[in-house]
């Protein structure tokens, strides 16, 4: 079962079954004119279309540094997330506008055993994404939380699109457009979110303080170190671009200095959000540490 709920989080299998999905979604839509199924199936696209972006752009981010880029090509991966963001925020508007027009207008769909399968299984499939993401511990990635939210997410807008479909079944039709909506909803606002959370590494944000401590740390517990006086971290892109001043003491020699830099550079650089290190070393603490 592990090794099953392993591979559902492979990107090319969750490109694939969201691809079926949302054919699927596009056939049962064009059958029953739900807009529950609508609202489910740009969730779909827009899962789709996000995975192929991202990892476009996760591979254009993986280039190494060159002369025009000379720290590298880190921002495609926000880029590519505001890009998707723009695109929930499309989807969003035209579902909602869809289903206030078809409720406004009393149209009833047509929903039948398939549209409730498609619903499910798409409410089954979440449901284990979920529980694998969740059975690892080990990963606290961004990437991995956001995946794992959005999961969770997902599920409770699947439970209720299945919830409006079956009452739509017993003749309470109208709730089919009025329970797309949450659905539509919840698409504008993962974009919203997935836009504030990438503009801060295209604006070259700050880090948390409690990131900001951790490097801290590292600085501090090398050994040569005598003094850290500032450190500053910026995002450039999904990394942090670090800056560091040390003060050592005066009597060093130029290569014991040099040779601080190199550790404290070091020590900083384990941090797995870091990318990029400057040190600078000052002089003039005495033997005392003054």
């Amino acid at each position: 079962m592990l090794r099953l709920l392993r591979l559902l989080r492979s990107p090319s299998l969750l490109i694939a079954f969201n691809g079926a999905l949302l054919s699927l979604g596009v056939v049962l839509y064009a059958r029953t004119r739900s807009q529950i199924v609508l609202a489910q199936t740009a969730d779909s696209f827009l899962d789709v279309g996000s995975m192929l972006i991202l990892l476009f752009c996760a591979r254009v981010a993986a280039r190494p540094r060159d002369e025009d880029h000379p720290f590298g090509h880190h921002r495609a991966e926000p880029i590519g997330a505001l890009v998707t963001a723009i695109l929930a925020g499309v989807l969003c508007v035209e579902v909602v506008q869809s289903a206030v027009l078809k409720w406004l207008g009393g149209e009833t769909p047509s929903l039948d055993v398939p549209t409730l399968v498609w619903v499910a299984s798409k409410l089954l499939y979440k449901l284990l994404l979920w529980w694998g993401l969740a059975l690892e511990h080990g990963l606290r990635s961004p990437s991995w939380r956001a995946l794992l939210v959005d999961a969770r997410n997902d599920v409770a807008i699947a439970s209720t699109s299945l919830l409006g479909a079956a009452l739509a079944r017993q003749g309470l039709g109208f709730l089919d457009s009025l329970l797309s909506i949450p659905a539509a909803l919840y698409v504008g606002f993962s974009g919203v979110r997935l836009a504030r959370d990438n503009l801060r590494y295209l604006m070259g944000e700050s880090p948390p303080a409690q990131i900001l401590e951790e490097l801290r740390a590292r600085v501090q517990s090398t050994v040569a170190t005598s003094t850290l006086r500032s450190l500053r971290a910026q995002y450039l892109g999904a990394s942090l671009f670090v800056e560091a001043t040390i003060l050592v003491d005066s009597g060093r020699s130029a290569v014991e200095a040099h040779d601080v830099s190199l550790d404290v550079a070091e020590a900083l650089r384990s941090h797995p959000l870091v990318g990029e290190v400057f040190v600078h070393v000052d002089t003039g603490l005495g033997k005392d540490g003054t």
